[in-house]
Formats: C-alpha cells, structure tokens, sequence
C-alpha cells in the first residue's frame, strides 16, 4: 500500500469513543502522520458551531468537514470551500410535520455558525452548544432561513432504533434533501448531494491530489460514501456490518485504538522514506 498524502478521520465513534476519550496510540498515530507531512482532515456529522471544541478534542487538523459535509474548510486561515444550504421553504415544513405525525420527537437546528438545540441534544452530541437549550426551536429561528444548513431530529424511544426514524423522516423531506444517520443517536435532513464524500472531492481537488492518495476512517452510516470514495477506505471494528462491508480493510475498536493498529505499520514505512511534504 502506497504512502497516503491525506488521511482523513470520522471524528465520533473513530477518533473519539463514546465517552469522548481518545486512546493514547490514536494521539500518538495523529502526531506521527503530522511529522511525517501528511495532510490530516477531519470529516464528522458535528456542526459547524462544534468545530473548535472538537478540532481541541482531536488534537487538531490541517482540514475539516463539518455537517456531514455541507462546511469544508481550511483550520490555519478558516476559509471554506464549501458551503452548503437547504432551501428556505423545506425547513418549517419538516419540523412541524414530524411533530405531528410523531409526538415526542425534538429537534436541533444549524443555522450559520450556531445551533438551536431543544432538551436532550446535548445528551446525543458529545459537546457542549455554547447557547442554552430552547423550549421550542421554532420560536428561536430567526425570520431569515436562508442559512439553515441542517435540521437534526431526535426521539428518545427511537434511540435504539434510528433506521426506523430515518423512515418517518424521509416522509417529510423532498427531492432536494437527503435523510442521513451517522454515529450518534440523530438524524438529519441536509441538502441533498450533501456527504462526506463530495466535500472531500473539492478538498482533493484543491490539494491537486486524486482519490488514490486518500486513506479515510469511519464507523457510521454516514461514513459509507466516505469510504467507499477513498482509495483505501478503513472501518472500525465497532462499525455497523454495512459500514464494514464497503470498507477496503477492518480495524480494531474506537476503544482499542483501531485507528492506530492500523496506521502503525503504514506510518513505519513512511519513516524510511522522504516526508511527503518534500
């Protein structure tokens, strides 16, 4: 296998465990990809208000998607290259059919550069919004939609069972958004062409690299375009059996320092060679 010139890492269930721990080794392979010039990117369902608490938590990155891929950008200047958008008349319309038609479901909202989150969000996303809880999200948004990037839906008695809320939410989202679940107990309804996958083909695209240069990291369901796109796409060992099965190789665990388990040998070879930066 070749010397990867970008590797790129889901964040949550792959860098970081549920706990929101990060193994040593995993720390240790990020440091050794970092020396030896090649280019790290994180690709994650997190939104884009998230971005510093996470990039802190991993250690940092030369680039990151957010959003599932609706946010790339550059982390040093924090200029993006991609930037996407729902349309302004899908958003009220989702939100109050699927209360309707489901009682007890609740929502977040990614609007710019922050999140209307109502109760229970900060229990499924592994960070802290820096704005309060709202009773309801409608009564938060602001008049102008044109910037809502996400609308993120939770139930407490579909926790177990996302696939089947992921069905009811389709319901309510037409021809110009897609329904996607990642690793954490969420759903969300974010323009449609919108994955992992298509941000990371204008990154390689900016970087003049093709997809054969691209080792990626994932476990979730909104991993699979990820690593079915990468020349060499890796599963954790705590993916879902359709995430595995797209994947090039399996690693270990989140928990077991899969990530490292992995890179460790492909990282000795590259120490016997120039950096790839040279």
């Amino acid at each position: 296998m070749q010397i990867p010139k970008l590797v790129v890492f889901d964040v949550d269930g792959t860098l970081i465990d549920w706990d929101g721990v990060i193994a040593p080794s995993t720390v240790a392979a990020l440091a050794q990809l970092r020396s030896h010039g090649i280019t790290v990117a994180v690709a994650t369902g997190r939104p884009l208000a998230l971005a510093d608490s996470t990039l802190e938590q991993v250690g940092g990155a030369d680039w990151m998607v957010s959003g599932n891929g609706a946010v790339l950008f550059e982390v040093a200047t924090q200029r993006k290259l991609r930037d996407l958008f729902l349309p302004i008349d899908v958003v009220l319309p989702i939100i109050r059919g699927l209360r309707a038609r489901l009682p007890g479901i609740e929502f977040a909202v990614e609007v710019g550069d922050i999140v209307f989150e109502e109760p229970g969000f900060d229990r499924r996303v592994p960070e802290t919004n820096p704005l309060e809880a709202v009773p309801d999200v409608l009564d938060a948004l602001p008049a102008d939609l044109s910037r809502v990037r996400r609308v993120i839906m939770f139930h407490d008695d579909y926790d177990g069972r996302l696939g089947k809320l992921a069905e009811i939410v389709t319901e309510f989202a037409d021809a110009r958004c897609q329904v996607q679940v990642g690793g954490l107990p969420i759903v969300d309804v974010s323009p449609m062409g919108n994955h992992k996958a298509a941000a990371l083909q204008v990154l390689v695209d900016h970087l003049g690299l093709t997809t054969a240069d691209v080792v990626a990291f994932g476990d979730g369901g909104n991993d699979i375009e990820m690593l079915q796109w990468a020349g060499t796409g890796v599963a954790m060992g705590n993916a879902r059996a359709e995430v595995q099965a797209v994947a090039d190789h399996v690693t270990g665990t989140v928990g077991d320092g899969g990530v490292a388990a992995f890179l460790e040998p492909l990282l000795a070879t590259a120490g016997r060679q120039p950096s790839v930066r040279e």
